[in-house]
């Protein structure tokens, strides 16, 4: 014998509806009731730190291609400044001459 024979035809609606796999059946215990609260409490603060990992690693990615283009800019600015004092240097040169 089916356990919802015993039950009329609107219960079954009921039955449905909280049994969509978020809330909990009526004759749930305060345990289990307990643990749900817990594991939805879990679930929260695991969809926030998803989050804020995913932040976080496109920040990261922001920050290491910052520091590509300044380190880019360093050697560029290095060689510029190589090239200014040779240029010193050739013109103390030519007027010594």
């Amino acid at each position: 014998m089916d356990p919802e024979d015993d039950l009329p035809d609107e219960d079954y609606e009921n039955i449905d509806v909280e049994l969509d796999g978020e809330a909990l059946p009526p004759f749930a215990s305060e345990e289990n009731k307990a643990l749900d609260a817990e594991v939805k409490d879990k679930n929260r603060v695991v969809s926030k730190l998803d989050t804020s990992i995913a932040e976080n690693s496109e920040r990261v990615k922001i920050m290491t291609e910052h520091l590509h283009n300044v380190q880019q800019e360093l050697v560029h600015t290095q060689g510029l400044q190589d090239a200014k004092k040779r240029e010193v240097e050739t013109e103390e040169h030519m007027k010594a001459l």
